[in-house]
């Protein structure tokens, strides 16, 4: 039997979740035809218990299933003659409902997209959870091969690797810094404070100066990356958040969706040695 159904834009492909296969804990593709009889593509496991509700991409090329008991929910590409690939990633949710007796953990029950697509809403019960997921952006699967020691007092705003040396810039007012750190160890092997009015921000390296801004401040400090010498400062209109480079210009965010793409030596400057 079938629980809960869901077409596909053009109303040529039915998804089902149910007992397709003698279980509960399925999703099923099928292809409608002009008199809307339907024809079986596939069957999938739904990767967890009681498969109850499911939901198409606005773009169809995704279809995500909630599967109430175990909490989860799963993401199968379409194919191209609209059957499902096996499932391409399982994300279950932690927590409770606000009657812990009566609910010990998450239950996946109806799953739906934001309005402009970018957002998959999952109803818990008792509770609702927000997931971001973009279906037009690409996923990768990430393999840990190394862990390092790190200062966990460090607030890390901006890191990155010059001429085969980590640098790092810590956030927080009056404890921000700016950090040669030896990568092994986590040692740190040279730093530089500033006034405890300024929250850094993320850093990077242009034409031998480094660069380093500041949150709210307007300021971004520019070095030289060689003797750490601080050598001069620019204005910066915007908040600062995120900076790195291109090789040719400074790219820079400010919390908004916009990226900025900068010209160290056209913007506004204090001084500038």
């Amino acid at each position: 039997h079938a629980g809960y159904l869901a077409w596909n834009r053009k109303k040529s492909r039915l998804y089902a979740t149910g007992g397709l296969d003698k279980s509960t804990d399925s999703v099923g593709a099928f292809s409608v035809d002009e008199d809307g009889n339907l024809s079986l593509l596939c069957i999938r496991k739904s990767c967890g218990m009681s498969c109850c509700h499911l939901c198409v991409s606005p773009d169809d090329r995704f279809v995500y299933a909630a599967n109430y008991f175990t909490g989860n929910f799963s993401e199968y590409a379409v194919l191209p003659d609209g059957s499902l690939s096996e499932p391409l990633r399982t994300i279950r949710h932690e927590g409770r409902g606000p009657h812990p007796e009566r609910q010990t953990s998450a239950h996946a029950h109806f799953c739906q997209f934001s309005p402009d697509g970018k957002f998959l809403l999952v109803i818990l019960s008792s509770f609702m959870l927000l997931s971001c997921t973009d279906p037009s952006v690409k996923m990768y699967k990430l393999d840990v091969v190394a862990e390092y020691a790190h200062d966990t007092e460090a607030y890390t705003q901006g890191l990155f690797f010059h001429d085969g040396e980590l640098y790092e810039t810590t956030g927080q007012y009056g404890t921000s810094s700016i950090r040669k750190v030896d990568l092994k160890s986590g040692n740190v092997l040279s730093m530089q404070s500033v006034d405890r009015r300024y929250f850094l921000e993320g850093s990077c390296v242009l034409n031998g100066r480094l660069y380093v801004l500041t949150w709210m401040e307007k300021v971004c400090f520019v070095y030289d990356v060689a003797s750490m010498r601080k050598v001069g400062e620019l204005r910066n209109p915007r908040e600062g958040w995120g900076l790195t480079t291109d090789g040719k210009s400074l790219i820079m965010s400010d919390g908004s969706d916009v990226i900025y793409y900068l010209d160290p030596l056209l913007i506004a400057t204090d001084f500038l040695l």
